[in-house]
């Protein structure tokens, strides 16, 4: 399916449309998780970071202490994040591997203390391919272990442009990009998540970022959910 689709998402990233694509900084909402962590007394631990991109989020995490391994499906991200690893000296504390995380995952199980997701679940649009990921992420993580998932709101001023009325599925595709997402609404992840995660803080952030060159209202979602 075109979510699925690297070769969508290899030209998404050289075209620079979307801030993870053009963005060297950590994700704020992975900034605040760490601050919520230090708070839990998680300092340091074994993290998953999906989707991952280039790994900005991934270098953040290994420079506060965290053992990361990333997995993204972008040939290309991962070579680039395996470069950049090595040359600030952080190759043994990240693992990069390519990945298409709506199949069944080749990591350990029950492995990690903590995961990320910033915009990865939202492409992941058939229930089949929700399904696995949902499974996965409950095998691969520790019992009562933390994960932090930022997705965007049906509210978004970017996405919500396309949205059809009535959209009972709130399925939309990008027209620059032609990448598929679900916007979401946080009743709609909390019913998703329920049978194996317990949502332990939630923040819905409306701000303005650049979209294709453009700004907007954008309404982000903040979950962290911690493993039943």
């Amino acid at each position: 399916m075109a979510g699925n689709n690297p070769g969508l998402w290899s030209r998404e990233y050289a075209r620079r449309g979307v801030p993870s694509s053009f963005r060297d900084t950590p994700s704020d909402s992975v900034v605040y998780f760490l601050e919520f962590l230090k708070s839990e007394g998680l300092t340091k631990g074994r993290a998953l970071d999906i989707g991952s991109g280039k790994g900005r989020n991934s270098i953040f995490m290994a420079r506060k202490g965290f053992e990361v391994d990333s997995i993204d499906f972008v040939p290309e991200m991962t070579k680039e994040l395996e470069s950049r690893s090595r040359e600030l000296g952080l190759s043994d504390t990240i693992h990069a591997h390519c990945s298409d995380v709506s199949r069944p995952w080749r990591l350990e199980t029950g492995h990690f203390d903590i995961a990320i997701d910033t915009f990865c679940y939202s492409h992941q649009v058939k229930k089949s391919e929700k399904d696995t990921y949902i499974k996965e992420l409950a095998r691969v993580m520790k019992p009562r272990g933390f994960y932090l998932l930022t997705l965007s709101g049906a509210d978004d001023g970017y996405y919500g442009m396309f949205l059809k009325s009535p959209s009972k599925a709130k399925e939309i595709v990008d027209p620059v990009n032609s990448i598929p997402m679900m916007l979401y609404e946080k009743k709609d992840i909390e019913s998703e998540f329920n049978g194996r995660f317990r949502l332990s803080d939630y923040v819905h952030k409306q701000h303005r970022n650049m979209m294709h060159g453009t700004e907007y209202n954008r309404s982000t979602h903040l979950f962290i959910f911690r493993k039943k």
